[in-house]
């Protein structure tokens, strides 16, 4: 069961689209989420739970996350986006991109993402961090839905579960407490566009391992 945990803060101006009824069920489509190796912490695959290929996620090199992280504008290049690379026939798009902003000049910077393809953004997610340095950051979707992950603890796994309006959407979890690559199980709702539930995964994947 998952508790919802901090404050509410204000959230930074955007502009959303209508938000569409999503179903709030934990069935659905069920892949895998698998570190490409132990030693690279900047690729991952998407697989089905048969191990045939979904996507693969890529982030930047890590001269190029050095510098993206050490950027204060609220413009970046695309060569600091992350990539995701979609197996044929499982999306409208072979390619798919993250791109990042900050928010704020703060030591620990609020972070908006932005799930595009090609030109058109598809999903925002925020991450947010309270004034107090001890608490987690508040993550969350707010396009395509509105939702909000919160991370619960279980005998030496990660686990993670994406609420809506006070009920769970869906889980992300390491389904082994110990694995010599990162993997995680995702359970999110059929109805989610497919690149849509990978970035929802990204978000998890950037607070817990990066």
């Amino acid at each position: 069961m998952c508790f919802s945990v901090g404050a509410q803060w204000l959230r930074h101006s955007i502009h959303l689209p209508t938000q569409p009824q999503w179903i709030t069920s934990v069935e659905g489509f069920m892949f895998l989420v698998r570190q490409r190796s132990a030693l690279n912490g900047f690729h991952y695959h998407f697989l089905t739970t048969e191990d045939q290929p979904i996507a693969a996620l890529e982030w930047p090199n890590f001269a190029d996350s050095l510098k993206s992280l050490a950027q204060m504008g609220h413009e970046t290049s695309p060569l600091e986006d992350l990539h995701i690379r979609m197996a044929p026939g499982r999306a409208a798009s072979a390619d798919y991109r993250i791109s990042h902003v900050f928010l704020n000049r703060e030591r620990r910077k609020d972070v908006r993402f932005t799930l595009h393809q090609g030109g058109a953004p598809l999903a925002i997610g925020e991450v947010l961090f309270p004034p107090q340095r001890l608490q987690r950051p508040r993550i969350e979707v707010v396009s395509p839905l509105n939702a909000t992950l919160v991370r619960h603890r279980t005998m030496g796994r990660l686990s993670y579960c994406w609420e809506r309006d006070g009920r769970t959407l869906g889980t992300i979890e390491e389904p082994k407490w110990l694995t010599m690559k990162r993997e995680l199980s995702v359970n999110l709702p059929s109805t989610i566009p497919l690149p849509v539930q990978i970035f929802m995964s990204f978000l998890v994947i950037n607070d817990a391992f990066r």
